[in-house]
């Protein structure tokens, strides 16, 4: 809960959550043209570095590339497919990262997170619980400034025993929670990292435990875990059963299944 508050799905009125979503897009879609616009005029430098009137190239194209660079970091931030955009930077954070197996290997981690937990090496396992610590410290942080903070205004204004050094102070921790909340967004990289990890290592043997053979197409490999989505997180449906069997282990395959994809 304390997190679907902060990101934004909890207790805001849907006309305000909209508008904050549309506001998430614009900044998404600026960091975009943001970074095509670089790659033009690196385009260009590029160009005229062959050129000895123009010694000051090779360091333009240097800064460039470092400018790039900052903003790819604050793009990973957002997920790859923007209709899973939410209304705050702490909700596209986090959605970068429930939506990264999805978005490369049409594999849910949110869904099948208990599959992959089994599967995948204890090293990496604890890596993942010691990335997600940081982000928890810090959000929080958030609420035990925000409420301390409110608590000492209060106290310090209307009560008999307050005074301008509870309110001072007070003021001074609720100034610090949204300090609080761009470090958990920050901290959110290393997590990102390891559910890449995860969902990359995990992906064979996860299979292998399901009784699946994983095809070496990528495009198949896409196919079977969307089918394994769907038959896992949708009531049972016979047509998925049927669907699966041409990627079961076994000598036997069924006729090439129909494609679930327009249903993501």
């Amino acid at each position: 809960m304390l997190y679907r508050l902060l990101e934004g799905y909890m207790f805001l009125p849907k006309r305000l959550r909209v508008a904050m979503t549309g506001r998430q897009q614009e900044k998404h879609a600026a960091l975009l043209d943001e970074v095509k616009a670089l790659r033009v005029e690196r385009n260009v430098v590029n160009s005229a570095s062959g050129s000895k009137d123009d010694a000051l190239s090779p360091p333009k194209l240097a800064g460039i590339d470092v400018r790039i660079g900052l903003l790819n970091e604050r793009i990973r931030k957002y997920p790859a497919d923007v209709r899973q955009l939410g209304p705050t930077a702490l909700a596209n954070a986090l959605r970068a990262i429930e939506t990264y197996g999805w978005d490369r290997y049409r594999l849910d981690s949110q869904t099948l997170w208990s599959e992959i937990q089994s599967v995948i090496p204890e090293r990496l396992i604890d890596e993942h619980e010691r990335s997600r610590a940081p982000v928890n410290f810090f959000v929080s942080l958030v609420y035990l400034s925000l409420s301390s903070g409110i608590t000492l205004i209060a106290t310090g204004l209307y009560t008999a025993g307050g005074s301008m050094t509870m309110v001072t102070v007070g003021v001074a921790l609720v100034a610090t929670a949204p300090l609080w909340y761009r470090l958990a967004i920050l901290n959110t990289r290393y997590l990102l990292a390891t559910m890449q990890a995860a969902v990359n290592v995990s992906r064979v043997k996860l299979a292998e435990s399901m009784g699946l053979v994983l095809p070496r197409a990528l495009a198949d490999e896409r196919d079977m875990w969307a089918r394994v989505y769907y038959f896992v997180h949708d009531p049972f449906d016979a047509d998925y059963d049927q669907d699966l069997n041409s990627y079961r282990a076994g000598p036997e395959s069924a006729e090439a299944p129909v494609s679930h994809e327009n249903q993501a």
